[in-house]
This record gives C-alpha cells, structure tokens and sequence, in this order.
C-alpha cells in the first residue's frame, strides 16, 4: 500500500524577477532554508497533481519577506511568468525537527 503523501504549502509564486527566469516567491514558512537550500520542490496549482521542479538557489531580497529563486529548467521570463500562482510545496516528512519550547 502506497503512503499517501501530506503536503505543506511553503509559499507561493508573485512574479517573475528579472530577464534570466527567476522568481519571486512570498513565503508562508519560517523556515528560510526552504528557499535558499537546493533541493526538490513541488509546484502545483490549483488543484492539479504537484509536479517536481529542482531549487537551484535562491536569497531574501533585504529588507522584505519576498525569496527571489531559481529553478532548473526555468531559464527565461516567459517560462518563469508561467509559474506565476503556483503554490511551492514540499512533503510534511520534511519538516524541520523543532527544539524544546519551540512552536
């Protein structure tokens, strides 16, 4: 029996950022290695199936809540325009182990 995956919504795609496919990206998590750590993510919109997508790179522009990031394959301002109100997920397993105290 397959393990129904759980996802969590960590952000969601605003606006393209740059000529390069770069996008903007308010976040709904605390946790600022969600958007700045390479890795897998998953794009989903509506409700259509989340479909993967590898997180190159990414960084919090100074001053305000909005991660401006890169993704494999996304390399233009059309392609990144297209991504515009996508939610960001990942799987709930990977939540981050909170301290004692912590909430």
């Amino acid at each position: 029996m397959c393990k129904k995956i759980i996802w969590l919504t960590i952000g969601k795609i605003v606006a393209p950022q740059g000529l390069s496919g770069k996008v903007r990206i308010n976040p709904s998590s605390d946790f600022p290695e969600r958007f700045i750590k390479s890795g897998d993510r998953w794009l989903q919109y509506d409700n259509e199936e989340p479909q993967k997508i590898q997180l190159n790179s990414g960084r919090q522009i100074p001053g305000k809540s909005i991660y401006v990031v890169e993704f494999q394959g996304i390399d233009d301002r059309e392609k990144a325009k297209a991504l515009v109100g996508k939610k960001l997920l990942i799987d709930s397993s990977h939540r981050p182990t909170l301290a004692p105290g912590e909430f």
